[in-house]
């Protein structure tokens, strides 16, 4: 398990509440109190059931931001192995070299807002392609992290995109993508 490995940190990869929650505040505490006990870091990316698909998605995205972002600070105040940076105006997005991979981790839900969701997709590849910039001496390997789905027509831009930079800029890197 956990506590006897070397593991350095772990991602959770979006729905902190389940659809039979109905995006209810005691979901989000139920589920940061769970991982609040993790022997390591945890890192918390938002998915479609923490916001986008509820009632009230504004209300929900409260609960996230109250219980599920900043999860690594809250518990463990980072740690000396790794620099967590987080994007000025997406917080929810985190970045950190270790051991010669920068992994990256992105909110990638769409939503009903067509001109939002295209927004966030910009911002997100913006955030990538300057992580991979800023670190490009000192790595091997790009892992992005986001929940989405991957052959979303209206996430296509971006991994377009992506797969753009792997082609012309970044071919001697590894790039992984998990959601």
């Amino acid at each position: 398990g956990l506590n006897e490995s070397k593991h350095k940190f772990m991602v959770h990869l979006g729905s902190a509440t389940r659809v039979i929650d109905y995006c209810d505040s005691i979901a989000y505490y139920r589920t940061e109190s769970s991982l609040s006990v993790s022997p390591v870091p945890v890192y918390s990316i938002p998915g479609n059931n923490d916001w986008a698909e509820c009632a009230n998605p504004t209300s929900a995205w409260q609960y996230y931001e109250s219980h599920m972002m900043g999860l690594d600070i809250k518990y463990w105040n980072a740690t000396v192995d790794y620099d967590v940076k987080r994007q000025v105006d997406r917080p929810e997005n985190f970045a950190f070299l270790y051991k010669k991979v920068v992994f990256i981790g992105l909110h990638m839900v769409t939503n009903s807002d067509a001109n939002e969701t295209m927004a966030r997709l910009e911002d997100n590849l913006e955030w990538v392609a300057s992580n991979v910039e800023k670190y490009w001496n000192n790595i091997d390997a790009i892992f992005v992290m986001g929940y989405s789905r991957l052959l979303a027509e209206e996430n296509a831009p971006f991994y377009d995109a992506m797969v753009t930079k792997k082609q012309t800029e970044w071919n001697d890197k590894l790039l992984v993508y998990a959601r």
